[in-house]
């Protein structure tokens, strides 16, 4: 059976935080979290400006449970502002009383039409760390369709992370970045 992973943070004090209300799948985003905004190809790199995504961008959410797990959430914007693909993913570690420590992911990612429809998959994932030198049974992963209850989710969450998302950069700020 598997209990929250229990284990003495940096400070030595012991962490059982698997209740944040965040960490889970398609829930709320907490009001006071950053929203990273990034080109998805970063101007300097290229110096191209005639490439097809040269004016898109990806807005992320990273939070972090320590030793309990993470999750990030994922927006990919086109020059135009509208989204066009989306991911949630939830990472949870989880100590078994055999002494291995389950990790488990579940996301839901995939594009976005232009009319709103979404073409995607849910993932599950589970795998297992071992702490002696025996071999890891390996990562299974079970894929599913999306219900439409949890598109719906999604692209709540899009939403609002889109209201969220940081003012863009001045044209004189995205100039000196080409130029590094």
């Amino acid at each position: 059976m598997a209990r929250p992973w229990r284990r003495p943070d940096e400070n030595g004090l012991r962490r059982n935080t698997m209740s944040e209300s965040w960490h889970h799948l398609l829930a709320a985003i907490p009001k006071d979290v950053r929203v990273n905004r990034r080109p998805v190809i970063p101007p300097h790199s290229t110096g191209l400006t005639a490439t097809p995504v040269f004016d898109w961008e990806t807005l992320t959410v990273e939070l972090s449970d320590g030793n309990s797990g993470l999750r990030h959430f994922l927006v990919t914007l086109d020059g135009h502002g509208r989204p066009v693909s989306a991911s949630d993913l939830v990472l949870y570690r989880s100590g078994l009383d055999d002494g291995r420590v389950e990790v488990r992911t579940e996301s839901i990612g995939g594009r976005i039409e232009a009319d709103g429809r979404f073409f995607g998959t849910h993932w599950t994932s589970v795998g297992y760390e071992t702490r002696a030198t025996e071999a890891d049974s390996g990562i299974k992963s079970t894929p599913s369709v999306p219900t439409d209850q949890e598109v719906d989710r999604l692209l709540t969450l899009v939403k609002d992370v889109q209201k969220r998302r940081p003012p863009r950069a001045s044209r004189a700020a995205r100039a000196r970045g080409r130029a590094k």
